[in-house]
């Protein structure tokens, strides 16, 4: 996807890390709430620099998009 590869570059160059979720069979939304909880926590307690890439290929239910949605409120 080239919107991924233009995104790694811009991430590269402000000196950010990527936060990709990896799916893998039996994923699972209590997989998903622990991604989150690693992420919150570079954010936050480690306050570094992170792009979260989250495409339609990284859905495995269909809650983890209003979960997403809701917690940038």
């Amino acid at each position: 996807m080239f919107f991924f590869k233009v995104t790694r570059l811009a991430a590269f160059a402000a000196g950010c890390e990527i936060f990709e979720i990896k799916l893998s069979r039996g994923y699972s939304e209590t997989h998903f709430r622990e991604d989150l909880k690693i992420l919150y926590n570079k954010l936050g307690m480690e306050n570094k620099k992170i792009v979260f890439m989250f495409g339609d290929q990284h859905v495995a239910e269909e809650g983890q998009i209003f979960r997403i949605s809701f917690s940038k409120t």
